[in-house]
């Protein structure tokens, strides 16, 4: 299925409790008559800059409104009592032309951290509730 999307996706990161959403140039939207000419491939230009933000872009507010926040706090507690994860990304896209219809469309577990904002404080902080929390369950079990 091929969706359209408005050259732009979401990376959604997981850390945690902590959600942090960074848009993300995304390839181009391919009109139906340019896929009808494929052979099956499509060759993208410029691949490489679709890791740019989008965060400082020039974009139609309706591509780039970034997903509503009750649905990313639903989805990162599901994924992370399915996966059992706690540490992870995914990437998500709005279909162009809804408000309402995302997809997520690649997961990836300890992923890099190093293009979040702020991960400095939000992985740090993660880890020392991490060992508070191993502290708290070991002394608790003490006579």
């Amino acid at each position: 299925m091929w969706v359209f999307v408005g050259g732009v996706l979401f990376k959604v990161y997981i850390v945690g409790d902590a959600i942090k959403v960074v848009r993300r140039f995304s390839l181009p939207d391919v009109s139906k008559r340019e896929l009808s000419r494929s052979a099956g491939v499509f060759r993208f230009p410029r691949v490489s800059s679709a890791t740019q933000s989008a965060d400082d872009a020039d974009l139609d507010p309706c591509i780039a409104e970034l997903p509503p926040r009750a649905l990313l706090e639903r989805l990162a507690r599901e994924l992370r009592h399915r996966l059992g994860l706690h540490l992870f990304n995914l990437d998500m896209i709005r279909e162009h032309g809804t408000r309402d219809r995302f997809y997520v469309i690649d997961i990836n577990y300890f992923p890099g951290y190093g293009k979040m904002p702020e991960y400095e404080h939000i992985f740090t902080d993660f880890l020392l509730n991490l060992a508070k929390s191993k502290y708290k369950k070991r002394s608790a079990s003490l006579p």
